[in-house]
């Protein structure tokens, strides 16, 4: 028996469309299409890892360049190919929604972490 990794895309797929998930998961099947929310979520885990590199060499980006990051890899890789099935979302509106996710996260957890330091730093003088 396959291991089988489980992801929250990899069930959406399958909630989704069953048949999508077979040919993309078990038949492996490559398409020329990609689905726009794959794509921004692509874009979005590519910012997040390339921040997190530089926050693993002790450099902290700011939300400016966070954002700044998302909108040029957008840019350099949206095309064509991609595809739009919710008739009432243009991919302004999925372009919107990655960089709130983005903000929202940088907030969440860089935000937290800075104040955490800071409180820290305010204790122990």
């Amino acid at each position: 028996m396959q291991n089988v990794t489980y992801s929250q895309s990899r069930i959406k797929s399958f909630k989704d469309c069953q048949l999508k998930y077979k040919y993309g998961y078990i038949d492996k099947i490559d398409s020329d299409v990609e689905a726009i929310e794959t794509f921004r979520g692509k874009i979005v885990h590519s910012v997040l890892e390339e921040f997190y590199k530089l926050v693993k060499a002790g450099t902290v980006k700011p939300l400016d360049w966070v954002t700044d990051k998302y909108n040029e890899l957008w840019e350099k890789n949206y095309n064509a190919n991609i595809k739009i099935v919710k008739k009432d979302v243009e991919a302004i509106g999925y372009y919107n929604k990655g960089k709130e996710a983005l903000s929202s996260y940088y907030e969440r957890y860089v935000g937290n972490h800075r104040n955490d330091t800071n409180n820290n730093h305010r204790g122990s003088s």
